[in-house]
């Protein structure tokens, strides 16, 4: 019985490093794309980019961002307590909802493409990527539900072959298109949103073959969700009454992010209407613009997608574990997640601070000093986030929907009028949205953690998960920044600084990681390549 609750236990952490893993060659593929792109647009151009993509990504939380993460808890519920047939009906309910609701919000972004750029962004040519992303909501609504029915019945490995995929024609697409766009319209002075609306057409191209891949798994699986039925030992529940069970889910998950979201387009408002109040020319504060958005968080985003996959994977566990009553558990799999989490984020904060700038530079060939200091203040974000998000969806699989929904809206607001004041009365710039957006994960954490301890009775071993994975990043850090100037200095190559100080500060991280006993043997294996990595610990004499 033990063996099988370890299994149990362990499982979501396999499940996870599958979406790790695949996160990691999305985010290197999305890399890879990037580049060449970046090269094309310029920053003007991935200013653009990005100004569609926050909108096109608030329009898409409002349509179904919950949608995922709902229909993973309640078809992981039914298929803990052998309701098949009930599981199913959700995931038909769920997906008449995300086409309902993309489809709309789809429709209301293609034509009201031009209002939003010009009244609210004081901006026309946004709307031109806009309208070319618009058809995505829908698609990735629908792409959504299906990944979190596979999510719910315990496999990642569907979300992750079809996120491969995606992300491949998403490249392909993406370039080709930014560069047939940008010379069909040369002559235009709208050139750079031209070029990237062709970015953006990549994005659409890419989902559509996603949610094709993941139709076709799904079409494959037919055999064994009939099996499964012929097995069920449930009454079954009438279809309106899921989907109301599905928005009750899913709403305030998708509040919590339009908060999130609303905080960034707030932002982003803010920061184009008061930098064009004082006189900055367009040109400047959309390349700002896109050096935040199109490189900074870029980077950011590659680790918190590795550490998201590690919170997505823990839902249906937390789930089974509260609904068979197993506290303990429970509480062990939110400080093994917590722990994975912080041994990816802590470090990376570390790496991206010192080396942000040169490795901006590798990637794009962007040598703006800015582009170093943004990575120094702003890497703390990815840690920042990880835990955000990761303790609202603690609470959100096994205490309550709508805690972190208020605690979101309390920290949106004050994060507002924080950045509004930087913006206004400082000459901070680019830097006061880094700033304002470090401050909304920072009160989320503080109350979140209260709800954690307190009603919950969670407890987090703080030593081996915040503090040791802390002291070795900052080891990390001291050899990684003399690796690197030392090797610069000798050769003047920033390259060759790069090549060697990064896998040095892996190996320090490594070492200092277990020698404080921050991870164990059993939670190793667990890693991608987890036995290759003890059987080097063993080697090294750091674990027996």
């Amino acid at each position: 019985m033990s063996s099988q609750k370890k299994r149990q236990t362990d499982n979501f952490l396999i499940q996870g490093s599958i979406l790790a893993v695949t996160s990691i060659l999305v985010r290197i593929i999305g890399l890879v794309y990037r580049v060449p792109m970046a090269r094309i647009l310029g920053n003007e151009g991935i200013g653009y980019y990005g100004y569609a993509f926050e909108i096109y990504n608030f329009c898409f939380i409002i349509s179904s961002y919950g949608m995922p993460m709902a229909v993973s808890k309640l078809v992981s519920e039914r298929t803990a307590k052998k309701e098949y047939t009930n599981s199913l009906k959700l995931l038909f309910g769920a997906l008449t909802v995300a086409i309902v609701s993309g489809g709309l919000l789809s429709a209301g972004v293609y034509f009201g493409a031009g209002y939003i750029s010009t009244h609210l962004f004081a901006n026309p040519a946004i709307q031109i990527p806009l309208r070319a992303l618009a058809p995505t909501v829908i698609v990735s609504a629908v792409l959504g539900v299906v990944r979190g029915f596979f999510q719910g019945k315990g496999t990642m490995v569907p979300t992750a072959l079809s996120q491969f995929f995606e992300q491949i024609v998403n490249g392909i697409v993406s370039v080709w298109a930014a560069f047939e766009f940008a010379k069909a319209h040369s002559a235009s002075v709208n050139i750079a949103a031209y070029g990237a609306a062709g970015g953006v057409t990549g994005t659409f191209i890419g989902a559509l073959f996603g949610l094709l891949f993941i139709s076709f798994l799904l079409f494959v699986n037919i055999p064994v969700l009939k099996r499964q039925r012929r097995k069920d030992r449930g009454d079954p529940e009438a279809m309106p009454k899921l989907i109301k069970i599905i928005l009750a889910t899913s709403v305030p998950v998708m509040l919590s992010q339009i908060l999130v979201r609303s905080n960034g387009i707030i932002s982003m408002t803010l920061f184009n209407n008061i930098l064009n109040l004082k006189g900055v020319a367009k040109e400047t504060y959309t390349s700002l613009y896109g050096i935040y958005e199109g490189k900074f968080l870029l980077l950011c985003n590659i680790v918190m997608g590795i550490t998201s996959a590690i919170t997505t994977a823990s839902i249906p566990s937390l789930v089974r574990g509260n609904v068979l009553s197993t506290r303990k558990e429970v509480g062990k799999k939110v400080r093994m997640a917590l722990k994975f989490n912080l041994i990816i984020a802590i470090p990376s904060t570390v790496g991206l601070g010192l080396l942000g700038g040169p490795i901006i530079r590798l990637l794009f060939g962007d040598t703006d000093p800015i582009i170093g200091q943004i990575m120094l203040v702003g890497s703390f974000t990815i840690t920042l986030y990880t835990v955000s998000i990761l303790f609202c969806t603690i609470i959100q699989s096994i205490y309550s929907m709508m805690i972190p929904v208020i605690l979101n809206l309390i920290a949106m607001l004050i994060d507002i009028i924080f950045t509004y004041l930087l913006l206004m009365y400082t000459d901070l710039s680019v830097f006061a949205l880094i700033l304002g957006g470090m401050l909304m994960p920072v009160i989320v954490i503080a109350l979140s953690w209260l709800i954690i301890r307190i009603q919950l009775r969670i407890r987090i071993e703080i030593f081996k998960t915040f503090i040791v994975p802390t002291i070795a990043s900052l080891i990390m850090g001291v050899a990684v920044y003399f690796s690197y100037n030392l090797v610069l200095n000798l050769t003047k190559r920033y390259y060759l600084g790069l090549a060697v100080a990064l896998p040095i500060g892996v190996f320090v991280f490594f070492v200092f990681e277990l020698l404080l006993k921050g991870v164990n043997k059993r939670e190793l294996r667990n890693f991608p390549k987890g036995h290759s990595l003890i059987r080097l610990a063993r080697k090294m004499r750091l674990m027996r």
